[in-house]
């Protein structure tokens, strides 16, 4: 019983680091992924490939940035999500920041859909486009 709390305590500290790591849309999939794992060591595994997935994919200053409680990062992911649910051919973002808006840029990335940012500061904002391959992250 001793050995399956600490698997469990581990596990959980690895579904922490993957959820840093990764924004959160691929999330529940890779959360599900860590709990269908057979042994320990393949949760871990699990978690080190998710981990350089995401450190391939986005840039260091993305990544910093997703990982601090007042990122933006939460606000456009659910953004995205919508967007990508969504009949929506076109959505603007409120006005944020330089380094925002370039967080917002790679995560559109990632649901295929293209960005426009317009106006000028302090006004200046993100138009998410839809595309045709615009979808949820696998």
């Amino acid at each position: 019983a001793e050995a399956e709390a600490e698997e469990g305590l581990v596990r959980a500290v690895v579904v922490a680091v993957v959820r840093r790591a990764v924004f959160g849309a691929r999330e529940a999939a890779v959360e599900a992924r860590l709990a269908a794992a057979a042994s320990l060591s393949a949760a871990a595994e699990l978690a080190a490939n998710e981990h350089r997935l995401a450190r391939g994919f986005f840039s260091r200053e993305a990544l910093a940035a997703a990982r601090d409680p007042a990122s933006v990062a939460p606000r456009v992911e659910a953004a995205l999500d919508l967007f990508a649910t969504g009949g929506e051919r076109r959505h603007s973002l409120p006005p944020m920041g330089r380094a925002e808006r370039r967080l917002a840029h790679e995560m559109a990335h990632a649901y295929h859909v293209a960005t426009l940012s317009l106006g000028t500061e302090p006004r200046r904002h993100i138009d998410f486009v839809r595309t045709a391959a615009t979808a949820l992250p696998p």
